[in-house]
């Protein structure tokens, strides 16, 4: 049935995005932990600002020419490591910008923090590599970290239901390959 479809939309198929790498590591790392406010696809405020950090810094750093020659996947990877590193109260943001850079003993030599324990877990299964492997990726990322995002507009009591829909689904989609779909279901 794939091979039908693929056939009748004349194999025009998007490949995996930075924006599908984001939105299924996301849900990776929301079904493997239990702590509500340490999820990004979460109703809530802090959810709602992680996933919104995240997004932030991985489209900041992709203006910087450098970020091509790693793979989608490690930087996304690398990127949730330093936000939840930061919700985790694992790092301050002064000391992943001046320190991380220049050393491998945040990684090495906390091992066995309750963070970085839970971390490369979570990159084992879901990434299929280990945290040492994130190691340069991860200083690379770190010259991103100390951006101020503002979120004056974005944050109220309560989220409506609506925007958190946007958010999840905020884009999903190529617009062109939607309008594709409708005239071919049209024929």
């Amino acid at each position: 049935m794939e091979k039908e479809i693929c056939k009748i939309l004349q194999w025009h198929l998007n490949i995996p995005t930075i924006n599908l790498w984001i939105e299924f590591y996301t849900n990776q790392w929301d079904n493997y932990i239990s702590d509500v406010h340490k999820k990004f696809r979460q109703n809530n405020n802090c959810s709602f600002k992680m996933i919104l950090k995240l997004q932030g810094y991985i489209d900041c750093c992709y203006l910087d020419f450098e970020t091509l020659s790693y793979q989608t996947r490690k930087v996304v990877a690398s990127f949730m490591y330093l936000v939840l590193a930061l919700e985790y109260e694992q790092f301050t943001k002064e000391y992943i910008y001046y320190e991380i850079p220049k050393t491998t003993k945040f990684i090495l030599a906390d091992s066995q923090k309750s963070f970085n324990k839970l971390f490369t877990e979570f990159a084992q299964i879901s990434f299929g590599f280990n945290l040492v492997d994130l190691i340069e990726i991860i200083k690379y990322a770190s010259k991103f970290i100390m951006l101020d995002f503002k979120y004056s507009d974005t944050f109220q009591d309560k989220i409506s239901i609506q925007r958190h829909e946007d958010l999840l689904i905020y884009q999903k989609y190529n617009q062109t390959g939607l309008s594709f779909i409708r005239y071919r279901l049209q024929k």
